[in-house]
């Protein structure tokens, strides 16, 4: 058998694009629910690396508070999730402070928000979801 003539076609049919240039989905926005902490506000991805949070609402009271991403919104998505710096904790926040501006960390997995679907304000100390959103396209 001669399997040879068949190999270009099946390396072309297989061919794929890295998840590493993949696009952000720019736009999209994630409404965070209100758990504890009175939590709340809407989280927009802003570019390939960056993320605006409008309105935000947290008392400040809990140690190790961060946002952090996850692929799905769950406990366990965001305890082995992505933590973005810097620490939330200590620091009240009514939602009047303007838009708040946060990049993912350099070097993090894919470099892009490809891979999460999901943020929370999460307490790494205590394992905690203090509010969460999972991101979906705007209206048109």
């Amino acid at each position: 058998m001669r399997f040879a003539p068949l190999i270009p076609a099946v390396a072309l049919a297989c061919s794929f694009t890295p998840l590493t240039t993949l696009a952000a989905p720019i736009g999209y926005q994630a409404e965070l629910s209100t758990l504890f902490h009175d939590v709340s506000g809407t989280v927009t991805i802003v570019d390939n690396n960056t993320f605006r949070v409008d309105d935000f609402t947290y008392d400040g009271q809990a140690p190790a508070v961060y946002f952090y991403f996850g692929d799905n919104d769950s406990d366990a998505a965001f305890a082995s999730g992505l933590q973005i710096d810097p620490i939330l904790s200590g620091t009240a926040y009514d939602g009047t402070q303007g838009p708040l501006f946060f990049d993912l960390p350099p070097g993090s997995a894919f470099g892009t928000f490809d891979p999460y679907n999901a943020i929370s304000v999460w307490c790494a100390q205590f394992a905690v979801n203090f509010g969460s959103g999972t991101f979906t396209a705007p209206l048109m």
